[in-house]
């Protein structure tokens, strides 16, 4: 029993142990008090929302396992739940079911512990639900748009502008789509930005109209929607209809058919598919249009313009009516400019009026049948068929029976013969009508009388017309005009001609007699016309005298009009100089478009120019021109052999031209050697530097002969890249090669000299140009690289391990240089740099102040190329700087502790540290290792290093316990340090100090040193030592009054580098008592208030402009701040913001910002981010600023200030600067740099400095170029691929002096008649430059000077080169320049004028009338009988007033009569009595002593007295009586004259009625044999006539005598018969009848009457039918009543509708003589009209 009882308590004992060692001591403390979350009302189930977080002190499972509950209230229970082990508050329910919009819950943290225990307070969470309040909205609706069908696809449409005012995401996040509707969708799409877009081709379809159903929602689940429409119209119809003419103009009658088209309009529409491009047409509204719309009507589908009503219902007679037509499509879109319309109409508004009627005429009794009698003429003045006239004969009497009028031209013709008729007057009356409807007509009347015995001379043609040529000589016969006269006895078939008119021909004579027509004046003399029209007439020798009619005589004079002209000249050939004499240089042809021969035929000589007349010759005839003279002679390279060619005429016409003849003296071709040329150059070679040289050679000896000049060809690739020096054969680059990708490249070039003519060279040159291109880019060689270094690592260091190697397959350099450059990454740049092969640190300090453990430093590799070909890679370099582990100072501690010493009281506070100087490395965390007794019993603070007991050691029997305690720290490959702390177990004593819970106190850091801030004290106080023991290094900062209590600083709590804010002070009182000495401990807890003052930058902004070229790792700005806290350390950072901080690396320690990302790959100009400094204090403080970072751009590219550039400097120009170009660069960073990009030779001699100044390097004295374009560049060199070009043309002048005369003018006087080709005088030059001077004839006043003068370049001789006489000019003034062959050539400041002064033969002799005398027959001869005498106003003094009369014609006066050449005296030569001639007309001409002379011609007439006796009648008186029976042309009487002269026409007798009209009209007088005729019927008269009649001899002046002749006529009742032709009783029938066939009904459609005043049969008629129009024959018939006195027209067969019939019914008498029948005709009109009233009517012209 009593070992039960033993083991009972040690089982009480040892549970009383466990519970202590066991306990929950602490209970979970809650981190997150607070804890707010905003989520959306679409939040996921199951999504945590929120997390609270808890920790327990307590060391052991399950005392510091921590579960978690929730408290709330609903509706946050409904919709929130928390995991119990994480604290996750998670969504459970969805929130859209509800509409609060904050939940709040709080939870509590308990352990797993026995007992459980609570967290001391609960953490309040309060969700935030923001919810999807608000629809999404279209704004700016209506949506519509109107495009047309030919919008191409992808063209813009429409914006849909849309929103929503949720102000969170994705409520406020809107998405669009298309949800509708039809083809909307086919034709058309939807951006997501809302922009609607061309899909597909919209002429595909046809619709008009698409409805695009728009569907917007927001990011709500479910989400809120909102649609819209956006309508598109599509513009179908975009083309208006165009009319072809913007005017129509039509002319019709007024009697037009309605509804037939006169004209048509016309427009087309341009859209391509139906309606739209169908056009209809009508007439436009307005006011204007009124008037034609009435009578005027458009067809809609054709625009055919027709009559709407009949134009003369207008009764305002309008004549123009003009009216708008519209043209509209069918899609309704009408014409911008409607057509302009105008009808004018044709109105019948004037009768028809007789121009030659009432009138009078005779007519031959013998005239034929069909004989035109009378031509009536009338005239309308209506247009068009409205003034066509149609004539008829109406009556009166017989006359229509007899005579017939043509109805068109109105001619009135013979039809009976008149013999048979007796009458010896007609009166017809004549009727015109026009062509209107109803016509319009006009009577009038003709009274033609009978002659029956005369006739009228008649001219054998109606015409004559003589072609002579202008050359013929004076009296030449022209030709002979020839009239007849039908009566068959003289004298009135005598016939005599001349001219007509007052004032006779001057040129022409006539004979009277012959006809004969002679020249009477010369016709060259003049300016005269090619022809020559009289009017000339034959009149014959009967009484009274009868006239032809007058005929038109044309004498066309063949002139020489028109100058002979080269057909192929002027022209240029080409010799060689070696060429043969006499061997062909050039064959010229003319032509003359005169077409008689003498003035076709020609003859060619050579006049000019120079020594052109000694070398060469010209076949007069063939004109081939020939050499005459060697041309090695003469040294001359060109000639102008001026050619003149010459007509026979008289004077001759000439022409003249030149033959530009070159030699050829250049007669070898230059040769390339060699021929082959290679070279290799790089891709990158200079524009315009040298690559090759060609060199050729020439045979010739002189220039220009033997200078080449070199021409680059070849394939159309190599031409484009690459360009030759026309004077030195340099090839030289002209555009930059990596444009191209080829590597080789063959150049031909050509090569021709300069001579003349150039010969091209015999042979080419190859250039084969290989290139050197940049093909491989650079590669890094066991890549990618990594190292490994300490953070202690200096300056310079190299990184271990590893070498940089590149290679580059390229084989030349510099594509295989290759160069290595950092580029990134981070902060990488800042810190390390390359050096040649290797890496080293660049900035240890910075390096050692990060934290960063792994650097990537990214590499570029750079070929030489241009542009550059590279390679990247990256080094992965890791830092260690966990380089010391935690230290333990002591190593070992020491503490004593009772043994019931509360659980959970600090027994003793150990301290390591870390000499690492930047967290992590330098945290650490405290552990116990080792005893596994001491870890049950003990708990170390794994931050604080506390050690307090864990479980109760009380009854333990344990008195001492070994604990090794580890700091490990938390760096990468982390370290530790180890201490041993020893605890002794004591028992417990009665000490204790007065307050057992520990002691709290709170100072500044700042206090100072021995400031006491608590008191401990114990019980019993007296005697007492007080010491402060353990926790760590609270003894090395605080000191306690061993006697008071006191507890103050120790040592300047600033000084503590682990800035911490609590310490632990474990204060042991002693007391010694007797039984040995107490002691008693207790905490205090001091905080320690930290870091008072934050960190201050010394500028709330910094601002650094730095270039966007930049370098990697350069310094852009550095940040300063300041603390008043003095022994804070300051670390600066960057706070990260997307956008901005990139580029951007900041030195933890210094506040220095530099690059690490290039700037070149963005845009961004201005960066703005904030950096923040901490103190590194506990607690930590923080200050920020701003920093402003701008970066300058190359935004704007330089460019060339106030181009063109251009520059003119002497050939002679010293070398240096010639000229200034100026370039800017606005954001200019580098330096402006100029450089020379070509052009051909001009890089040569120019280069270009960097002061824009543009210098000539050489002399150009030895080139021959006149101009240079030297291309330039300007560049910032920071950016040299941004060049601005401008071209520079440099233009050398060659030729400083201009050339002078040595006169200013010259002046000269000659004749007209001056010789060609011969030396007027010479105008003198020099030029200073010793240039060869050119003359050139520049101008002339007048201005055709130049056709008649010639200039030698050469030699500067005038001379004339066309006949003087070819022009009227007096005076010419001519302007000569000098031109020297100077480069460029220069010309004389001033002309030099020569005055040329030309006597002129300006007046013509002129005779002051035709001049006439009359001798006897028998005159003597070299008798003088006539002088002629003429004027000439030139001056008597010169040839030109010296006059010469010579005889020219005519007939045989030359024969009879001769001329003194002086004094213009006509002598007798020769008898006159040899001949019977009455007169002698002669020409004589005057003539000046021109060349050619200017003449006059006078008639001279001299008459010679050869008739002397005058007829004489025997008896003188005549006297007979016949009766009225008497026949028509039976003799009546003779009456006999004699004439005693012995030659005829002197003797012979011509006998004529004079002064008795009426016994011409009854009587016929033979003018031969005096025989009287009775000419008219003298029935029924009873007459008594007495006339005279006249014998009249033939001779000049005619001589005559008269007799008295007396003719009775009795009277014989029984031959009055048959006086009267019937008459009808109208003059014209109208009747109307329906159409209709009547041939079985026989209409009667008019009754005709007619009666005549004759008796028995005489007065008896008988009608018939003479003709039916329109082929009517047998349409029509007549029926006579059974008095014989009227007629009826019937209708026997079929008629049309609107048909005319004209029936021309005749009456006739019914004398038993058919000779005697008489008759008169009457027209009667039938109009055929529709058979309704209701039909269309008719048009009846």
């Amino acid at each position: 029993m009593g070992k039960r009882s033993i083991l009972y308590v040690h089982v009480i004992v040892w549970a009383l142990i466990l519970e202590r060692i066991t306990g929950n001591s602490f209970p979970p403390e809650i981190l997150n008090g607070n804890v707010n979350e905003r989520i959306p009302e679409n939040t996921k189930f199951g999504v945590t929302v929120a997390t609270v977080t808890a920790s327990d002190r307590d060391a052991q499972f399950p005392d510091n396992e921590i579960r978690f509950r929730m408290f709330a209230v609903k509706p946050t229970l409904d919709f929130f739940a928390i995991e119990t082990e994480t604290g996750n508050i998670f969504l459970k329910r969805d929130l859209t079911t509800d509409t609060s919009d904050t939940y709040q819950m709080y939870v509590q943290a308990y352990d797993m512990g026995s007992p459980s225990k609570t967290s001391a307070t609960n953490a309040t969470v309060t969700i935030d639900v923001y919810r999807n309040l608000r629809d999404p909205f279209f704004s700016g609706g209506p949506f519509a748009a109107n495009i047309p069908e030919t919008s191409v696809i992808g063209t813009s449409v429409l914006r849909v502008n849309f929103g929503d005012s949720d102000t969170d995401a994705p409520f406020n996040t809107v998405t669009v789509s298309a949800i509708g509707d039809d083809k909307a969708l086919t034709y058309f799409r939807l951006e997501s930005y809302g922009q609607i877009v061309v899909n597909s081709d919209l002429k595909a379809d046809s619709d008009f109209q698409y409805p695009m159903r728009i569907l917007a929602q927001d990011g709500g689940s479910p989400p809120r929607t909102a649609t819209t429409v956006a309508t598109i119209t599509v513009q179908r119809n975009i083309n208006s209809p165009v009319f072809e003419r913007q005017s129509y103009n039509e002319t019709i009658l007024e009697t037009r058919q309605l509804g037939l088209s006169f004209l048509q309009v016309k427009a087309t529409d341009g859209d391509t598919r139906v309606p739209y491009n169908e056009v209809r047409y009508l007439i436009s509204s307005d006011a204007g249009s009124a008037l034609g719309a009435q009578y005027f009507i458009v067809d809609d589908v054709t625009g055919d313009i027709s009559l709407r009503q009949s134009p003369k219902l207008d009764n305002a007679k309008t004549v123009d009516y003009t009216f708008t037509v519209n043209a509209v499509d069918r899609g309704g879109r009408s014409a911008t400019i409607p057509a302009s319309v105008r009808v004018t109409v044709i109105r019948n508004t004037n009768a028809p009026v007789f121009t030659n009627l009432p009138n009078a005429n005779e007519i031959n009794h013998d005239t034929s049948i069909g004989t035109q009698v009378f031509p009536v003429s009338a005239r309308d003045p209506d247009p068009g068929v409205f003034g066509q006239l149609t004539y008829s004969l109406t009556g009166d009497g017989e006359s229509t029976s007899v005579f017939n009028i043509n109805q068109t031209s109105g001619v009135i013709t013979l039809q009976q013969s008149l013999f048979s008729q007796s009458s010896t007057l007609y009166t017809l009356r004549v009727r015109v009508q026009d062509g209107g409807s109803p016509r319009k007509e006009a009577m009038n009347t003709l009274t033609l009388t009978v002659q029956r015995n005369f006739a009228t001379p008649r001219f054998v043609s109606n015409s004559y017309t003589f072609t002579i040529k202008e050359n013929e000589p004076i009296g030449f016969s022209v030709g002979q005009i020839v009239a007849t006269d039908a009566d068959s006895a003289p004298p009135n078939n005598l016939v005599e001609y001349y001219f007509v008119g007052s004032t006779p021909s001057q040129r022409f004579l006539i004979d009277s007699r012959t006809g004969v027509i002679t020249i009477r004046k010369d016709l060259t003399t003049e300016e005269a016309p090619s022809s020559y029209t009289f009017r000339v007439q034959a009149r014959d020798s009967g009484s009274p005298q009868r006239l032809s009619q007058e005929i038109p005589l044309t004498i066309i004079v063949q002139r020489n009009y028109h100058d002979p002209l080269f057909g192929n000249l002027p022209f240029s050939v080409t010799i060689p100089a070696n060429a043969n004499k006499f061997s062909t240089v050039y064959t010229v042809n003319s032509t003359d478009a005169d077409t008689v021969l003498d003035f076709q035929r020609r003859e060619y000589d050579i006049i000019g120019d120079d020594v052109a007349t000694s070398l060469f010759a010209v076949d007069p005839t063939a004109g081939r021109i020939t050499i005459s003279s060697l041309l090695t002679s003469d040294p001359a390279v060109q000639y102008r052999v001026r050619v003149r060619v010459r007509d026979f005429g008289t004077p001759r016409r000439s022409s003249t031209s030149l033959l530009l003849v070159t030699v050829t003296r250049n007669l070898n071709a230059p040769q390339f050697n060699p021929t082959q040329y290679s070279v290799t150059i790089l891709e990158t070679q200079t524009l315009g530097s040298s690559i090759q040289q060609v060199s050729s050679s020439d045979l010739d000896t002189t220039a220009p002969n033997n200078v080449p000049t070199y021409i680059l060809s070849g394939n159309a690739l190599a031409f484009q890249y690459f360009q030759v020096n026309p004077s030195t054969g340099v090839v030289s680059l002209y555009k930059d090669l990596r444009d191209d990708t080829a590597t080789s490249y063959t150049l031909t070039v050509t090569v021709a000299d300069n001579g003349s003519p150039s010969l091209p060279g015999i042979n080419t040159a190859t250039v084969t140009v290989q290139v050197n291109r940049n093909l491989q880019p650079p590669r890094f060689i066991n890549a990618p690289y990594s190292s490994t270094i300490t953070r202690l690592v200096t300056d310079n260091t190299l990184l271990p391990g590893m070498k940089v190697f590149t290679a580059d397959d390229d084989t030349v350099s510099p594509f295989k240089d290759v160069t290595v450059s950092v580029i990134g990454d981070d902060s990488a740049v800042s810190l390390f740099e390359l050096a040649g092969s290797r890496v080293r640190v660049r900035n240890a300090a910075n390096l050692a102040a990060d934290t960063t453990n792994t650097y990537k430093l990214r590499l570029l590799a750079e070929d030489g190329g241009s542009p550059k070909k590279t390679a990247t890679t990256t080094i992965d370099i890791t830092v260690r700087r966990n380089l010391v582990p935690p230290q333990f100072n002591p190593k070992g501690y020491y503490a004593t502790i009772l043994e019931n010493y509360p659980v959970g009281s600090e027994i003793v506070m150990v301290s390591a540290t870390d000499s690492d100087p930047q967290p992590p490395n330098n945290q650490f965390k405290y552990s116990i290792t080792g005893d596994t007794t001491a870890m049950t019993y003990f708990y170390i603070n794994p931050d604080s290093g506390r050690i307090s007991l864990k479980q109760s050691i009380k009854g333990t029997g344990v008195n001492k316990f070994r604990l090794q305690v580890t700091a490990t720290d938390e760096g990468t490959q982390s370290l530790n340090g180890q201490a041993i702390v020893t605890v002794d177990v004591t028992i417990d004593d009665t000490l204790r100090f007065i307050q057992l819970q520990p002691y709290t106190a709170s100072i500044d850091e700042n206090d100072p040193v021995d400031r006491g801030f608590i008191t401990v004290l114990t019980t019993p106080q007296q005697n007492i030592k007080y010491t402060i023991v353990g926790f760590s290094d609270s003894p090395d900062y605080f000191k306690i009054d061993e006697t008071t209590g006191v507890i103050s600083v120790k040592t300047d709590l600033r000084s503590d580098l682990s800035k911490r804010t609590t310490y632990l002070i474990q204060v042991r009182a002693e007391k010694q008592y007797p039984n040995g000495l107490q002691s008693v401990e207790n905490l205090v807890n001091v905080t320690v208030l930290r870091n008072i003052n934050p960190p201050v930058f010394n500028s709330t902004q910094y601002q650094a402009n730095i270039n966007e070229k930049y370098g990697l790792g350069q310094s852009v700005v550095q940040v300063f701040a300041i603390d008043l806290d003095t022994q804070d350390v300051l670390l600066y950072s960057i706070i990260d913001q997307a956008g901005e901080t990139e580029p951007f690396y900041m030195a933890p320690s210094t506040g220095i910002i530099t690059l690490k990302q290039l700037l070149t790959g963005t845009t961004k100009t201005r960066y703005a981010f904030t950096v923040q400094v901490r103190d590194q204090s506990k607690p930590e403080k923080f200050g920020q600023s701003t920093v402003v970072i701008n970066v300058r751009r190359n935004s704007q590219s330089p460019v060339f200030e106030r181009t063109p550039y251009g520059a003119v400097i002497n050939y002679n120009q010293a070398p240096g600067p010639v000229y200034t170009t100026s370039a800017r660069d606005p954001d200019l960073t580098g330096t402006l740099t100029y450089e020379v990009i070509g052009y051909f030779s001009a890089p040569g001699y120019f280069t270009v400095n960097s002061n824009g100044e543009v210098v000539l390097l050489f002399s150009l004295a030895s080139d021959t170029a006149q101009s240079y374009t030297l291309g330039l560049a300007a560049y910032d060199n920071d950016y040299p691929n941004d060049k601005a070009y401008a071209n520079v043309t440099i233009t050398v002048n060659r030729n400083p002096n201009a050339p002078d005369f040595t006169n200013p003018s010259y002046s000269i006087t000659i004749n007209e008649s001056y010789l060609l080709a011969v030396s007027l005088l010479q105008v003198s030059g020099q030029d200073a430059d010793q240039h060869v001077v050119e003359y050139i004839l520049e101008s002339s006043n007048p201005i055709d000077g130049t056709q008649f003068f010639y200039l030698n370049p050469s030699t500067g001789v005038l001379t004339v080169s066309r006949p003087l006489t070819e022009t009227r000019t007096q005076t010419f003034i001519l302007q000569v320049r000098l031109r020297d062959n100077g480069i460029p050539a220069r010309s004389s400041a001033t002309t030099a004028p020569v005055t040329i002064f030309i006597t002129r033969n300006n007046n013509g002799p002129i005779f002051g009338g035709t001049f006439t005398t009359s001798i006897n027959e028998t005159t003597p001869t070299n008798t003088a009988v006539l002088t002629v005498t003429a004027t000439d106003s030139d001056p008597n003094t010169s040839p030109y007033g010296q006059l010469k009369y010579r005889i020219i014609g005519d007939g045989d006066f030359t024969q009879f009569f001769n001329i003194d050449a002086t004094t213009g005296s006509i002598l007798v030569q020769r008898p006159l009595t040899s001949q019977d001639v009455a007169l002698y007309q002669g020409r004589i001409v005057a003539e000046d002593g021109g060349s050619p002379p200017r003449s006059a011609t006078a008639t001279a007439i001299i008459n010679i007295l050869r008739n002397i006796n005058s007829p004489v009648f025997n008896p003188k008186n005549y006297s007979v009586t016949i009766d009225e029976t008497h026949q028509v042309g039976q003799n009546v009487i003779t009456v006999t004259a004699s004439d005693a002269d012995r030659v005829a026409p002197n003797n012979q007798i011509v006998y004529t009625i004079i002064n008795s009209k009426t016994a011409e009209f009854y009587f016929y007088l033979d003018p031969k044999t005096g025989h009287i005729y009775l000419k008219q019927c003298t029935t029924g008269k009873e007459l008594l006539f007495v006339f005279n009649v006249t014998a009249t001899d033939r001779g000049f002046p005619a001589l005559s005598d008269n007799a008295i002749i007396n003719v009775e006529i009795k009277g014989c009742p029984k031959c009055k018969t048959n006086l009267h032709s019937p008459r009808f009783f109208a003059p014209i029938y109208f009747v109307n009848i329906r159409e209709g066939n009547y041939s079985k009904t026989n209409l009667n459609l008019i009754q005709i009457s007619a009666t005549d005043d004759d008796d028995g049969n005489d007065g008896e008629i008988l009608f018939d039918i003479q003709s039916v129009s329109n082929n009517g024959d047998d349409k029509f018939k007549l029926e006579q009543d059974q008095f014989n006195t009227n007629a009826y027209v019937i209708c026997s067969g079929a008629v049309n509708r609107c048909e005319t019939y004209i029936i021309m019914v005749r009456a006739s008498d019914q004398s038993f003589q058919m000779e005697r029948r008489r008759h008169s005709t009457v027209p009667v009109e039938v109009r055929v009209v529709p058979f309704s009233t209701y039909a269309n009517k008719c048009t009846f012209t």
